[in-house]
């Protein structure tokens, strides 16, 4: 409600609290009825504003609608809402009404004479009328050439400034008293607080963010360092595998041993070079499956799947719905590897003739599933487990889904199998790029 809208709603009665009332006392009821009434507006002004700043941590959106209902308050009807820089050494107005729309975004010096830095040195409202002022003791080159203008400083809890609210009329407006002041001075500093609870909530998205790149450039480093140690092997020690296997070969054609158990050494050699050769290849594949590069996350996990399901004589139920767009490659590693984990899980622990698969996204979210139908276990006996070796795989899963912002659950219990729940947001939590700009 503006300043000066304040009217009886209804005539004045004749009679109060039963006594009879002249009509010379009529204007001093009146007065008080207006009293009282201008309270209620302070006190609706206050919750309306505290309604708005508790709806968005968005500073841009806050610092408009608090200056929005100042102006609505005082009955002025042009302003702006400034906030200092991060060097602290000018003022940025970061909201306008009214008045040269460029000026928004311009900084007014700290250590100019104005009536801005002056509030907010002193911390401390400056109500002005015309060229006077109402704190008559400060004397400054310059004046504000207004029938109303208030300035007020925004104060955190801790009595720190942050900036200033200005509040003009470029028409005549009834005077603000003390009380109406006060309350200026209330919401401004109630935007203090909202602007610092937003600039702290920025800094920790940033912060989120800064983690979630952490994580990416780890999750990377570590995709590069496995296909750099796979071909490592493959180029090294698989190649001197097979030219092993391939000279014991060509020295059984060509060596005649008399003996039989010379002969059953020879073998023995020959398979347990063959077996290094083939656990070697599928220790190159688990460091970076080749498919997973070329295909993508469900193709590769759905060959890997297959080839385990035939060798282990499970029946694999795989169900993948991801869409058309592959997940970013360092999401498309994490849950191969947590998948990977929990497969192996499976394979040493359940004794499940069934396992389940499923893959999923639905917005802004990546979901999968691995479910067995094996003995399962008490769940909260293995968290309680604290030996050597105990834990690693699930521990190993944990710390994946959480360097990527997610989260894995473990469901289990004797004689009902196992349930691998894993969440990873995919992109960050809040789903919000934004900077506050000071």
């Amino acid at each position: 409600m503006r300043k000066g809208d304040v009217t009886a709603a209804t005539p004045v009665s004749d009679e109060v609290a039963g006594g009879a009332v002249t009509d010379l006392e009529h204007p001093i009821l009146l007065r008080l009825y207006q009293a009282e009434q201008r309270k209620i507006d302070r006190l609706w002004a206050l919750v309306a504003l505290g309604t708005a700043l508790t709806s968005t941590l968005d500073l841009a959106a806050l610092v408009d609608k608090a200056l929005s209902l100042a102006l609505e308050f005082s009955g002025h009807d042009e302003g702006s809402l400034m906030l200092q820089e991060p060097g602290r050494k000018a003022l940025v107005i970061r909201a306008a009404v009214g008045g040269d729309p460029k000026r928004l975004g311009s900084r007014i010096s700290l250590t100019s004479d104005s009536v801005a830095s002056w509030v907010l040195r002193e911390k401390r409202p400056l109500y002005l009328e015309g060229t006077g002022e109402s704190v008559r003791e400060v004397t400054r080159r310059y004046r504000k050439d207004l029938p109303s203008s208030i300035s007020l400083p925004l104060l955190t809890a801790q009595g720190k400034p942050l900036g200033v609210l200005s509040l003009n009329s470029i028409r005549k407006v009834a005077g603000l008293d003390s009380d109406d002041i006060e309350a200026l001075q209330s919401m401004a500093n109630q935007v203090a607080i909202a602007v610092e609870n937003a600039e702290l909530y920025d800094s920790l998205l940033v912060k989120e963010q800064q983690l979630q790149a952490s994580a990416e450039r780890l999750v990377n480093a570590q995709m590069e360092e496995r296909r750099r140690v796979a071909y490592d092997i493959h180029d090294g020690l698989a190649q001197m595998l097979v030219a092993t296997h391939q000279r014991l070969q060509t020295y059984s054609t060509y060596r005649s041993l008399r003996s039989e158990e010379a002969k059953h050494e020879l073998e023995l050699v020959e398979t347990l070079l063959k077996g290094s050769i083939e656990e070697v290849r599928r220790v190159m594949a688990n460091l970076r499956p080749s498919a997973l590069d070329d295909f993508g996350l469900e193709m590769a996990l759905g060959h890997y799947l297959t080839e385990l399901g035939q060798e282990a004589g499970w029946q694999v139920d795989y169900q993948c719905n991801l869409g058309k767009r592959r997940l970013p490659a360092h999401i498309e590693a994490t849950v191969f590897r947590i998948v990977q984990e929990a497969v192996s899980n499976v394979r040493k622990h359940a004794q499940s003739p069934t396992l389940y698969v499923r893959l999923a996204r639905k917005a802004d979210t990546f979901s999968a599933e691995v479910r067995d139908t094996g003995i399962g276990f008490a769940v909260h006996h293995l968290e309680q487990a604290s030996g050597p070796g105990q834990q690693v795989g699930l521990t190993s899963m944990s710390e994946r889904a959480l360097a990527l912002g997610g989260h894995l659950q473990v469901r289990s219990r004797p004689g009902r199998g196992t349930q691998v729940l894993l969440r990873l947001p995919l992109e960050p939590a809040t789903q919000e790029k934004r900077r506050v700009v000071r």
